[in-house]
């Protein structure tokens, strides 16, 4: 109990200094509006925050927040505004990604990470948006006429810092599959290398040459797909990480295949294109992960029913045998090439041959019969006596 409240100053404290540096190093990037920018990290900080911690950790959210904008411009009330904002986005995030898709294991699936893209990236977002833009048009330090301009800047910021940033915070910090990273440490870093290099070229070098106006952007595409089939949404949300930041790098110096006339308009595709991106090959990752988790699963199962000395069969609502393990070949002296693909009748006697087609038909409309005893033939013609379970699978 000591130790735990000693962490919670320490935590409280280093939310607020990252909160601010990263908020600072976003306000960098502001061109409509000295508090509106299209580069918001701390949006992702914050969500992570209240999903990993709890709700907490809000007062840190809320005096990080607080001191970004009273350091930058507007007053201390248009401050504790956007502080509320920021805060309130950021809990609103946390609660409906616990609510609707099952919190930190929402990037288990690409349900929940779609979900995650409408809830916070979309949805939870618009409250920082209206009550930054709203309290700054009405004091005076942002005109009506710009308004729709900076909602849309200061909505896509917080959009994208959630969608390309909070994943890796929490996949990261919930995974324990560290085994699995130690053995594939030399593919990660040879992608991560091929990232940085075609990144690189992509938005900061051959761009500026004729070559520019190909679709250079979708270079980078297989290596992000590389990271989704190989690894999973943990190590792809690092390699987003990566393609985004050298993008906004590229963009700020006017190169890139996005870039269009000012600095704003070609950040703001660069930031929309990320956080698409971003949503699509996480997506992919999460169904490619979930596959395997299944595979995985099956083979488990199917292992445990081969082995097992039970005679398990199974078979179509038609009766035809599609599984025969070793069990059965030890029961029915059948091998499992011998008996697949024949009718569940070959195991009546003639004198039970009305039996078969009667249990087959309980099956049919989801009828589980449990220790049904009757007698079998096996392959020499020899009868034993069994207790059959019969489940229907639906």
């Amino acid at each position: 109990m000591r130790l735990q409240s000693l962490k919670k100053p320490a935590v409280f404290v280093a939310l607020v200094a990252i909160y601010f540096v990263l908020g600072k190093l976003g306000l960098k990037l502001a061109f409509v509006h000295p508090s509106a920018t299209l580069v918001w990290p701390s949006s992702g900080l914050a969500l992570a925050a209240f999903v990993l911690l709890g709700y907490w950790v809000w007062p840190a959210i809320l005096l990080g927040a607080f001191l970004v904008n009273v350091t930058t411009a507007g007053s201390i009330a248009t401050s504790v505004c956007i502080a509320a904002g920021n805060t309130l986005e950021a809990l609103l995030g946390a609660y409906l990604l616990r609510r609707f898709a099952h919190g930190r294991r929402a990037f288990e699936r690409a349900r929940g990470i779609l979900k995650f893209a409408v809830l916070d990236g979309m949805l939870s977002t618009v409250v920082a948006a209206t009550f930054g833009v709203t309290s700054l048009s009405l004091s005076g330090f942002a005109d009506w006429s710009n308004y729709t301009d900076n909602w849309l800047t200061w909505w896509l910021g917080d959009a994208v810092g959630i969608v390309v940033l909070a994943p890796a915070l929490i996949l990261w910090s919930t995974s324990r599959n560290i085994r699995d990273n130690r053995d594939r440490f030399f593919e990660g870093t040879t992608l991560l290398a091929c990232l940085v290099i075609v990144s690189e070229v992509v938005f900061n070098g051959l761009s500026i040459s004729s070559i520019g106006r190909f679709p250079l952007g979708l270079l980078c595409v297989p290596l992000l797909l590389w990271a989704a089939f190989r690894f999973g949404p943990r190590e792809t949300s690092v390699a987003i990480l990566v393609m985004s930041a050298v993008a906004i790098r590229g963009a700020l110096r006017g190169f890139g295949p996005f870039a269009q006339g000012t600095q704003q308009d070609t950040l703001l595709l660069v930031q929309a294109v990320t956080g698409i991106t971003s949503v699509m090959v996480l997506a992919i990752a999460a169904s490619v992960s979930e596959r395997k988790r299944l595979e995985e699963v099956a083979s488990h199962l199917a292992a445990i029913v081969k082995s097992s000395y039970d005679a398990i069969i199974g078979s179509t609502v038609e009766g035809i045998i599609v599984s025969w393990n070793k069990g059965a070949e030890h029961m029915y002296g059948y091998a499992a090439e011998e008996a697949i693909g024949r009718p569940m009748s070959m195991l009546a006697p003639p004198s039970l041959n009305n039996e078969m087609p009667q249990i087959v038909a309980r099956a049919k409309v989801d009828e589980t019969i449990r220790h049904f005893e009757t007698m079998l033939p096996r392959k020499d013609g020899t009868i034993v006596n069994v207790s059959l379970t019969v489940s229907p699978i639906c």
